[in-house]
């Protein structure tokens, strides 16, 4: 019992309401679970519940009352409610096996203490879910060995309070073969019409600097075997501010503000330095898909790039992107829906045969869909269209000037397979296809890559 108050005491104080009315519902229901008066707790949450206040704290809180009450049909439902929060999932799902086994439904209580095991995030309740499956039989094994708990595994567990994560680092590796090798500076590719293979890298490491303060640095890079002049490479570091504002709807509204410098190489050369602003709005969708962190999101960019070549002198200027973007729950996958506006401000370049003015502006429409094969593979496929007009003639000959206008169509398919908690090995292919009204700038590509993941 001891351990259901210590539950509810930290609930208190990372709860989102909405108005005076949920809240004092919400600490009405506290106070009625603390007495024992399940009854009327139940009813004080059930209020609250009703007035929006729709954190799944509160639907934890929910299960665990309904389960006092020997209600544990509804009490199962709302820890299953309650588990689509990730910081909750592992204890919400080890509570809904015991609501299972009271309903003698063996199956979903196993069911449920693999999913509990799964989504473990401290090795107490990786250990509970362990213990109870060895009680009915059944064996798990991925967990290391733990020192036995004194917690009683028969009764819903409170949550356990979790230390701050100060640094995080995620890298990657990849091989592949591109048939139609370019040059993607800023997205405007010129062609090689020649095929090669290549090694690809990818480091980011970040640092928690408490109050909403991140710091970053990522390194990137694709390097040729034989056509060493594509050979490509970036540095870049960013400093983050992520408050979090709460909304009368009951769900977190996030910010993201952020400052980003970024370096890029040819065959280990400076060319460009970009400079950004980023401000990011997330709203959070409330889904009933574990894990599947639906929301809608709006972000802006405005970057100042610099040339540190006089050959890429036409890239200097400013470039504004707006993104529009959404990521959704369906039916046990992930749904992927992005549009992105970009315009650019360039330098003019006023050589014969050259561009006149390099300044694009794009519509782009993106989606993919993340659909779930086996328990450690997902297969994920996509595509997106984008069109380009730019502002000035380009001479094509001493009489000839026409105006560059491009489509580009993509499509991509990829497997991602869960090789252990923190790798990923990803096989992919992706198709493209630039089409324009100059030539030269029409062509396709074939890209394969296999890589290694680690976050």
């Amino acid at each position: 019992m001891r351990s259901l108050l210590i539950l509810l005491a930290c609930i208190a104080k990372t709860t989102t309401v909405f108005g005076q009315g949920a809240e004092a519902y919400f600490n009405k229901g506290m106070a009625a679970f603390n007495k024992q008066a399940y009854e009327q707790a139940l009813e004080y949450f059930q209020k609250a519940d009703q007035l929006n206040l729709r954190n799944k704290r509160l639907q934890y809180n929910l299960g665990v009352t309904y389960y006092k009450l020997g209600r544990y049909t509804q009490a199962f439902e709302a820890l299953g409610e309650a588990a689509t929060d990730r910081e909750l999932a592992s204890l919400a799902y080890y509570n809904r096996a015991l609501c299972a086994l009271k309903l003698d439904d063996q199956a979903a209580a196993v069911d449920s203490l693999h999913r509990a095991y799964a989504a473990a995030a401290t090795e107490q309740e990786r250990l509970l879910a362990k213990k109870l499956l060895t009680k009915l039989e059944h064996t798990v094994t991925e967990a290391p060995e733990a020192k036995a708990s004194e917690t009683n595994p028969s009764e819903p567990q409170p949550l356990v309070k979790k230390s701050r994560q100060i640094f995080s680092a995620s890298a990657s590796l990849s091989m592949g073969y591109n048939d139609n090798v370019t040059l993607n500076v800023i997205e405007d590719a010129a062609q090689s019409g020649k095929s090669d293979r290549y090694g690809g890298y990818s480091a980011k490491l970040g640092v928690d600097l408490g109050k909403h303060w991140d710091l970053s640095g990522k390194a990137y890079g694709v390097h040729y075997q034989e056509l060493n002049a594509y050979d490509y490479d970036s540095l870049s570091a960013a400093l983050t501010y992520a408050p979090t504002l709460e909304t009368a709807l009951g769900q977190p509204l996030e910010w993201f503000i952020a400052g980003v410098a970024d370096r890029a190489y040819l065959e280990s050369k400076g060319i460009l330095d970009t400079s950004s602003a980023t401000i990011t709005v997330r709203y959070p969708v409330l889904s009933r898909q574990p894990g599947a962190q639906s929301y809608v999101q709006a972000k802006y960019a405005w970057s100042d790039v610099r040339n540190l070549q006089e050959r890429y002198a036409y890239l200097a200027g400013n470039m504004n992107i707006l993104d529009i973007s959404a990521r959704l729950g369906v039916a046990k996958s992930l749904l992927n829906l992005a549009y992105q506006y970009e315009t650019n401000r360039r330098r003019n370049f006023t050589q014969e045969g050259r561009y006149i003015d390099f300044s694009p502006t794009r519509h782009k429409i993106v989606f993919s869909h993340d659909v779930p094969v086996f328990r450690r593979t997902t297969f994920e496929w996509g595509a997106g269209y984008r069109k380009s007009d730019y502002q000035n003639a380009n001479q094509l000959s001493t009489t000839e000037f026409v105006v560059r206008a491009d489509e580009r169509l993509t499509a991509a398919v990829r497997i991602l397979h869960k090789l252990s908690k923190h790798a990923w090995v990803i096989a992919s292919y992706q198709y493209l296809d630039n089409r324009s009204n100059i030539d030269s700038y029409t062509y396709t590509a074939n890209t394969y890559s296999l890589s290694v993941v680690w976050n």
